[in-house]
């Protein structure tokens, strides 16, 4: 959906459908908590969560880089990564110590999620582009092609995305 932040971007709402011609599709499910972005939605709620921006967690308007930063997020607990603990009353000050140097807790094969994570923070002021998003992965696989088909393995009845 165009013009809509989802607002609830995690592993439940994200899923991978396997197509009859093998080919693997990411969707994302549950639009109950969408809002235009325009005016940008304020949160009627505390939707502090694992999977929430530092921005959202302090109670800030949500943006398309909210649930960029989400899904960023989400790609954290496939790696897996757990910078920001189980604890919810942890979160916000886990994740501003997260912001101050996100490059920290990457090794140099995840460094690319620490690019991105920078990139959508910058992106907050400077304006939304994908052409940069997408230099991200260009800079770490100089043969990166979006478009191309996710390449995956299953191992004892376990999808493995390569």
């Amino acid at each position: 959906m165009k013009g809509f932040c989802h607002r609830d971007i995690h592993w439940e709402n994200v899923l991978l459908r396997r197509e009859r011609d093998g080919i693997l599709h990411l969707k994302i499910i549950d639009f109950g908590l969408s809002l235009p972005l325009e005016p940008s939605p304020s949160p009627e709620q505390n939707l502090t969560s694992w999977h929430a921006s530092l921005q959202v967690c302090r109670n800030q308007s949500y943006t398309r880089f909210d649930d960029l930063t989400s899904a960023i997020f989400l790609v954290m607990r496939f790696v897996p990564l757990n910078p920001f603990g189980a604890e919810r009353r942890e979160y916000q000050t886990l994740k501003a110590e997260f912001d101050q140097d996100p490059f920290e807790i990457f090794n140099d094969e995840l460094e690319w999620i620490a690019g991105l994570y920078s990139e959508v923070s910058l992106q907050r002021t400077t304006g939304y582009s994908h052409t940069d998003l997408f230099d991200i992965f260009y800079k770490f696989n100089p043969g990166f092609d979006p478009t191309s088909p996710i390449t995956y393995r299953i191992v004892r009845n376990q999808l493995i995305i390569d």
